[in-house]
């Protein structure tokens, strides 16, 4: 009696880990329940791409903040805000490019950081960086 008790107490649990683990298995737990991606790249010649992809259809996708930031040493810096590139409405995928070449002086260290928006949800994103 006392060996069936046990018995059936393990398998139990057992039963209830096995069901709790496959529950658990299928939650994803995602960092921003808007955004499924977002970059921001800068190559060499100071043009920058933004690209971003959302979960669903949006109203709009735009990049509210594009701050050119300098390197100094091992530290970073805002050096200068950009003109940011145009919104895109009805999507859930976003890429536009921009030249900052102009805002930029050679020798030095420069990346972007970016900060996007889709219908108020917002995401920042920093770029490589590159010397110009």
């Amino acid at each position: 009696m006392r060996k069936t008790k046990l018995f059936l107490t393990i398998l139990s649990v057992t039963m209830i880990l096995c069901l709790c683990g496959t529950a658990m298995a299928q939650i994803v737990l995602f960092a921003n329940s808007t955004f499924k991606s977002s970059s921001v790249s800068l190559n060499s010649s100071g043009t920058a791409t933004f690209s971003a992809a959302t979960r669903i259809k949006c109203n709009s996708i735009k990049v509210n903040s594009s701050t050119l930031q300098v390197k100094s040493g091992s530290s970073w810096s805002d050096a200068k805000a950009l003109t940011v590139p145009a919104a895109a409405t009805n999507c859930s995928s976003y890429q536009k490019t921009k030249s900052y070449g102009s805002d930029m002086t050679s020798g030095k260290t420069y990346r972007i950081k970016a900060v996007f928006n889709a219908d108020g949800e917002t995401v920042t994103c920093y770029s490589g960086e590159i010397s110009y």
